[in-house]
């Protein structure tokens, strides 16, 4: 069986990034009542992604896939296949299973791997550093979908660190969209900021 490749996970997210990035440049051209309906629908396909490529990096690499700059992993398992390697993320080392593998979370993810691949391996290193976005992302994400006491108090955590205060009247849309926070706007600097994270965690 031939090894997983990381060269895939870096091609798929600039060519998803790339369609999310044509229809956020078009949204100017939608009706106003419609325009924030999009930056949300699109933040929620955003977290997808980038809790698909996470996943599916973490879960090569297990495997044994090279990164991209030629560096090998620093394994602690050694699964035969992707499906392998989830198991043995939920299993491997654990004196109890963990059920759920959560990939929007910095923590999460850290925990998720930490019994396959050595915590001195660089994919820690990208992880930690992008945590606090991820977080941030969860968040407004987490509000989109289900807008209740608990996803509307984190939104405004992230509110606060953007307005440096509590601004009434901001949804998750009027927020991506904003122009007030400098340019470009907030939901092309997540876009941007995805494929920063990609190659960071393939090593391009």
């Amino acid at each position: 069986m031939p090894m997983p490749q990381l060269m895939t996970n870096w091609n798929n997210c600039q060519r998803e990034s790339k369609k999310l990035e044509d229809l956020v440049d078009a949204v100017n051209n939608l009706p106003p009542q419609y325009r924030k309906l999009v930056a949300e629908i699109t933040m929620l396909r955003l977290a997808i992604l980038v809790e698909n490529s996470v996943s599916s990096i973490c879960a090569k690499l297990v495997c044994g896939s090279p990164y991209m700059d030629g560096n090998y992993p620093k394994r602690l398992a050694t699964p035969r296949s992707v499906s392998g390697a989830q198991s043995l993320m939920r299993n491997h080392g654990r004196t109890r299973a963990r059920q759920n593998l959560r990939w929007l979370e910095g923590r999460d993810i850290r925990e998720n791997i930490r019994h396959v691949l050595d915590q001195s391996d660089p994919v820690f290193i990208a992880i930690r550093n992008h945590s606090p976005m991820m977080t941030e992302i969860r968040y407004i994400r987490n509000h989109i979908a289900h807008r209740n006491s608990s996803s509307r108090e984190n939104f405004r955590k992230v509110v606060r660190a953007h307005f440096g205060g509590v601004k009434r009247g901001i949804s998750p849309g009027r927020l991506l969209l904003t122009r007030s926070l400098g340019s470009p706007f907030l939901l092309k600097k997540y876009l941007i900021w995805y494929r920063v994270l990609v190659r960071e965690l393939v090593r391009v």
